[in-house]
């Protein structure tokens, strides 16, 4: 059944920077050059996807357009998790850095088979809140400072709310009801220097 809702675990969908923007398409489908590891989106515009150090995951930003940032936790031949960060364009809610910039997240999951409930159980346990600690190190350095914002999916909140203890904002009237999510500078800090995660 199709409500409106879009697809994905903290993901929406057709959403616009505040300046009215559509995304443009994030870089992941190309070819490696032999040279490196540069790739080559398959589009008009020439994007540019390098792979960062600490082995996060991999980097892109399109030409003219918004920056994106893949988080992934590696392991030979499998990514386990990514998420896609808007690096600029969105702005905190929460007093006291109302207006102030932030990382926002528009798409978070684990791979499949890391998902409890999985045949076997998961692979690995804690890609998600490991995505999200990588997600307040990117803001950190990014200047927002480890504010961070999303909107959830219903089956989402929980991680939100509980693992990730972020400040839930309740619904978004402007972006398909989703629930917000944010956190705040002590918020994020608090949750990246927890050892239990």
């Amino acid at each position: 059944m199709n409500d409106g809702r879009p697809a994905g675990s903290t993901r929406g969908g057709g959403h616009r920077a505040r300046d009215g923007r559509r995304p443009s398409r994030p870089v992941g489908r190309g070819r490696r050059n032999r040279g490196g590891g540069v790739m080559e989106a398959p589009s008009r515009r020439r994007s540019v996807c390098r792979t960062r150090a600490l082995g996060l995951g991999a980097e892109g930003r399109a030409a003219g357009g918004p920056r994106y940032a893949y988080p992934g936790r590696r392991v030979p031949r499998a990514i386990e998790g990514m998420a896609l960060v808007f690096e600029r364009g969105y702005y905190a809610r929460l007093p006291p850095a109302v207006g102030s910039p932030l990382a926002y997240v528009d798409f978070l999951e684990a791979a499949p088979w890391n998902l409890r409930g999985s045949g076997s159980g998961p692979r690995f346990k804690g890609v998600g809140a490991t995505l999200m600690a990588a997600v307040e190190r990117l803001s950190e350095s990014l200047g927002c400072e480890g504010r961070v914002g999303l909107h959830s999916l219903e089956q989402a909140e929980f991680f939100c709310a509980r693992t990730c203890q972020m400040t839930a904002l309740g619904p978004d009237r402007g972006y398909y009801d989703l629930w917000y999510f944010e956190w705040t500078t002590e918020h994020a800090r608090r949750f990246a220097e927890e050892p239990g995660r």
